[in-house]
């Protein structure tokens, strides 16, 4: 298995694909499984030979890409005790479309720690504050 490869183009043509890296690298399959992010679709950093058909073009440029930033709390105790043995805490806000998943990582490590998933607008604004 080859592992830790940049794909930068894939060769359908024939009875056999092709699979090219950006280290200049190729490896022949009779079958491929392409699972990318949206995003490497979109900015067609992968080159498919003969290009994808119009349908899956369409499709993919109609995809929207969210937002999910991940963020690690480290406290002096965990003051959640009546919370210690839940895997999750959520926290819903008002605004439509904002989920704060708050997975508590105490119940794994013993260490006072809460990993915060945070998407849609909750994202995008704890993606402009700084690290301090």
């Amino acid at each position: 298995m080859v592992q830790n490869k940049v794909v930068s183009k894939i060769n359908y043509a024939g009875e056999q694909i092709s699979v090219s890296t950006v280290d200049g690298s190729a490896y022949v399959a009779d079958k491929v499984i392409v699972t990318v992010p949206v995003g490497v679709l979109k900015a067609q950093k992968i080159t498919f030979d003969p290009p994808l058909a119009a349908s899956k073009t369409d499709a993919i440029s109609r995809l929207d890409m969210g937002v999910l930033e991940k963020l690690w709390l480290e406290f002096p105790s965990a003051f959640w005790t009546n919370e210690l043995t839940s895997d999750w805490l959520f926290y819903i806000s008002e605004t439509p479309g904002t989920l704060v998943g708050i997975l508590n990582y105490y119940k794994y490590t013993k260490k006072p720690v809460l990993l915060m998933f945070n998407v849609g607008q909750a994202a995008k604004d704890l993606q402009k504050l700084t690290d301090a």
